[in-house]
């Protein structure tokens, strides 16, 4: 090893020194040509000006050129001096030769002689002849006129630089090699004595102790200098008297362990078999905990499935009790009967909407609530809702206001369903803690970035309010503000703790403030996607003009004429037809009037004369506020000017687009408003096949049906169903999901498989008609074929809008979707 190292160091000296005077030596040699080559250059111009100048002293005599006699020879003379001229020549103006010596040479050409003798100036060239290459010096003798009278030409072959230069070049690399080898020799001596025999009393010691010698018996290695190996083998040394001294430490604490150890064991022995027992008992808690989980997740389980039943048993015969009210509703005349009538109707949708709070109730308890995620318009989810609770705000004379910000954008991508519901439970709560002024339900977008929003949704009432004390424990299950509100209010205490569940699962935050005997208000934050393409409500749409705004409720009157100015109008408020009055007596010229419906004193006259102030004789565009639903107010029936009506609760979208509508779009959408707020149904025409199993349920779809105008026929099973569709012709099909014998989704299939087969160009609608409500029951219905979804018990006005997808005239508004009922 040892050897191989100085192999190493004088290989790598070697390369180095090769390497080194290589370099110096092709260094030296290219200098050697070029410091050569100049030298001949040189030498052959002082030959050519050597014989120009013998030339010049016998031209002085007086000799003729062309008579010079013995110039021959001294010219050889001249040119034998110097060994390493090839070839010398003296040349007339005419190209005539006078003198030539040392055998041929290539003869400069006619132009290069002319361009000599012109210039008459001393030069070099290098001329090719053939294979050989001579550097040629050009002297011009010039005769007492200054004219040049010939030309000398003294040629040195580059062959003579050439083989001085390989002469130099392998005196040089003798020398090199020989110098080196010397060197290397004296290298390797000198590091065998300085560096290989001090490294090898080191290795000697190594492997001694990697052979296994006693640390204590290794002697030291002499440290006979202070250089690197030297602070090596010091270093070496005083790690051996370490190793020595720990391995001593070592030997004492082991044989201390082994001491320990021997106690330990029998101590550990001891513990593991009272180890041994504890986990005996534990394995068996284990068992029973594990056991004890598996019967809760099964109970948790039967729960559920339990209270789906449940769901399902209820709807079915109150699908018969609400269908039932809703007819005789229709047909009973006497007051006291139609009361009775609306507390049967009443009394059953509260207990649907308590078994909706359990059914959620029970999903949020399993873990199984879930969200879609599907772009929506939620201002028009804001009207829907409102118009829901308006019959429920008039009843008790209380104002429902919806405010939706015109930032916030119309499109948004989330739940439409769930938030229907959130807004349902917040609504319907301040509504039935409410017993006058007002509740609001506003948006307001908060921040937009990056096709996300952050929506602020409020809702305020002014009711009786929520004690301090309450609010800690107001989103808990089965918990109500005090004892005497469940007495007197009623609720089960869910509605807010599934509204709590739903906004943290949308990703948001709810919190509430509240004053006793001022109201309260809910505050929800959500951060959504918007939708693509998706606008905002708002815009300027009437800049310039002005608008005259009569309004009781002050904040109402505060929302709209906010939303008036954000749409480019100059809003005068008046919270009187006394005001407004004032105000138009006094000069004012308004270009829209909006009236709220309920104004004490309003009515045709007072409207005549706010409608008609102008100076130059144009009339104000009027719009009539909160219209009641079965028609205009008889007493605006006299007045001769055009009126605009708009139902409430209403969003700032519907205000604006009602303002600018053209008198016939106008008269038309009033009238279909009219139909669709007092009930009427359009007239629909079809034969519809009826799978019900239940004789109520049976006559209350029958009963509703006709009174639709369509024709009817009943199935009872599932089997009769596909029977009787095989023999009729049929434009919809009713289909019951649970059946005796074959249940409707079973049913479906096989008229689906059966089209298939035929080739049917079209298909036959079919609708769900089902107690089982919950979404993934309505997903259920479509996957096996359906076409649309009714959950009983259903309504007439819920059952007509389904039917009319299908059986109505063609829209060119909507698509038809398979959705809900």
């Amino acid at each position: 090893m040892l050897r191989s190292v100085r192999t190493k160091i004088v290989a790598a000296v070697a390369v180095v020194a090769l390497v080194t005077l290589g370099l110096n030596a092709a260094v030296g040699v290219l200098l050697f040509k070029e410091q050569y080559t100049r030298a001949i250059q040189a030498q052959t111009l002082t030959v050519g000006r050597n014989l120009a100048t013998q030339l010049r002293q016998l031209l002085a005599l007086g000799i003729p050129v062309d008579e010079l006699v013995g110039f021959d020879d001294q010219c050889r003379e001249t040119v034998d001096a110097y060994d390493d001229v090839g070839y010398a020549m003296v040349v007339r103006p005419d190209g005539r030769v006078l003198f030539q010596d040392r055998g041929p040479a290539v003869l400069p050409s006619d132009a290069e002689l002319r361009d000599g003798l012109a210039a008459g100036e001393e030069t070099v060239v290098l001329v090719q002849d053939g294979s050989a290459s001579h550097y040629d010096a050009l002297v011009p003798v010039l005769g007492s006129d200054g004219e040049t009278v010939a030309v000398v030409r003294i040629g040195v072959p580059v062959r003579a630089v050439t083989e001085r230069v390989h002469a130099l070049t392998r005196t040089s690399v003798i020398t090199a090699i020989g110098s080196l080898g010397l060197g290397l020799v004296v290298l390797a001596v000198v590091i065998g004595r300085l560096v290989v025999r001090r490294l090898g009393r080191l290795d000697g010691a190594m492997r001694a102790i990697a052979g296994g010698r006693d640390l204590g018996a290794t002697p030291p290695v002499p440290v006979d200098s202070h250089d690197e190996i030297g602070t090596i083998a010091l270093a070496f040394n005083r790690m051996i008297e370490g190793l020595d001294q720990s391995r001593r430490e070592v030997e004492r604490y082991t044989n201390e362990l082994e001491h320990r150890v021997l106690e330990r064991t029998r101590e550990l022995s001891t513990t593991n078999e009272t180890l041994e027992r504890d986990i005996e008992r534990r394995r068996k808690s284990e068992a029973a905990l594990l056991q004890a989980r598996r019967d809760a997740v099964a109970a948790s389980e039967a729960k559920s499935r339990f209270l789906a039943n449940m769901s399902h048993e209820i709807r079915t015969p109150m699908n018969g009790v609400l269908g039932m009210a809703q007819l005789l509703s229709q047909t009973v005349s006497d007051p006291e009967q139609r009361g009775w009538v609306e507390v049967i109707d009443n009394s059953g949708r509260a207990l649907l909407s308590l078994i909706d709070d359990i059914l959620d109730f029970s999903k949020v308890e399993a873990g199984k609530m879930t969200l879609a995620l599907i772009p929506f318009d939620l201002g028009a989810t804001f009207r829907e809702v409102g118009r829901l609770l308006a019959p429920k705000a008039a009843e008790k004379g209380v104002r429902l206001i919806v405010d939706y910000g015109p930032d916030v954008p119309r499109q948004i991508v989330g739940d439409p369903g769930r938030v229907r519901q959130i807004l349902i439970n917040l609504l319907g709560n301040a509504l039935k803690f409410t017993e006058h002024g007002h509740v609001l339900l506003a948006a307001e977008c908060l921040a937009r970035s990056d096709g996300r929003v952050t929506l602020a949704i409020r809702v305020r009432d002014t009711g009786v309010g929520i004690p301090a004390s309450a609010l800690p424990r107001l989103f808990e299950t089965f918990s109500q503000a005090t004892d005497d509100t469940a007495r007197k209010y009623g609720g089960t205490g869910l509605g807010l703790a599934i509204t709590r569940h739903l906004v943290e699962l949308m990703g948001g935050s709810i919190r509430v403030e509240s004053t006793p005997g001022e109201g309260t208000a809910f505050h929800i934050q959500l951060e959504l996607d918007v939708a693509a393409g998706s606008e905002r409500d708002g815009g300027r749409r009437f800049d310039g003009q002005s608008a005259l705004l009569v309004e009781a409720n002050a904040t109402e009157r505060a929302v709209l004429a906010r939303h008036l100015r954000d749409a480019g109008l100059a809003p005068e408020p008046a919270d009187s037809v006394c005001s407004a009055l004032a105000a138009v007596d006094g000069g004012k010229a308004f270009d829209f009037t909006l009236l709220a419906a309920d104004l004490p004193g309003l009515d045709a006259t007072t409207l005549t004369r706010l409608a008609t102030a102008h100076p130059d004789g144009t009339r104000s565009t009027v719009v009539v506020l909160g219209r009641d639903p079965s028609g205009p107010d008889s007493r605006l029936s006299d007045t001769s000017v055009p009126l605009r009506f708009i139902a409430r609760p209403f969003v700032a979208r519907d205000l604006l687009d009602t303002m600018t509508l053209s008198p016939e779009r106008d008269a038309r959408d009033h009238l279909g408003s009219v139909r669709a707020s007092s009930g009427v149904t359009p007239s629909l025409r079809g034969r519809v096949l009826v799978a019900e199993d239940v004789v109520m349920n049976q006559k209350v779809a029958t009963a509703i049906l006709r009174r639709l105008g369509l024709e009817v026929d009943l199935a009872e099973d599932g089997r009769q169903a596909v029977e009787r569709w095989r023999g009729g012709q049929y434009d919809l099909v009713l289909m019951d999901c649970h059946m005796p014998e074959m249940d409707g989704y079973e049913a479906t299939r096989r008229i689906r498989a059966t089209e298939a087969a035929s080739g049917a160009a079209t298909r036959i609608p079919i609708v769900a008609l089902t107690a089982n409500a919950m979404p993934e029951d309505r997903a259920h219905c479509i996957q096996c074929g359906m076409d649309d979804f009714v959950a009983k018990p259903f309504s007439r006005e819920a059952l007509s809008k389904v039917l009319s997808r299908w059986l109505g005239p063609p829209s060119t508004d909507a698509t038809p979707t398979a959705a809900v009922g």
